[in-house]
């Protein structure tokens, strides 16, 4: 990890080092530096628009509508998070129709359907 506008690169040096990295023979490049850097910068942009400037609607222009407008799929987050599983365990236990269902007809995934 460096200060890529302190390396000397230009930006366009900064914009094809990946592809000049593959004609040098790498075939890929880590990207976990760049995921920890934008979850930092992203928390701190949400936590200050939701509790300084304007509450949940920062949460929706900032996050959901951009969400749904470049199709991003944890719009509906209730299948990364493991809700099917939660759900299909609980009506095993006890049977189907039960009150607290993760996945039940006003969830998430629902909702994003209607609008």
């Amino acid at each position: 990890s460096f200060n890529w506008d302190a390396s000397g690169l230009t930006d366009e040096q900064m914009h094809t080092f990946c592809k000049d990295l593959g004609k040098l023979g790498f075939a890929w490049q880590f990207v976990t530096l760049a995921g920890f850097h934008l979850s930092a910068l992203n928390s701190n942009r949400l936590c200050r628009t939701l509790v300084k400037e304007k509450s949940m609607l920062g949460y929706v222009e900032g996050i959901q509508r951009p969400e749904r407008e470049e199709g991003v799929d944890t719009l509906t987050h209730q299948k990364w998070s493991g809700a099917d599983l939660i759900d299909r365990t609980l009506q095993t236990m006890y049977g189907h129709g039960f009150s607290t269902a993760i996945q039940g007809e006003e969830c998430t995934e629902n909702q994003f359907g209607k609008k």
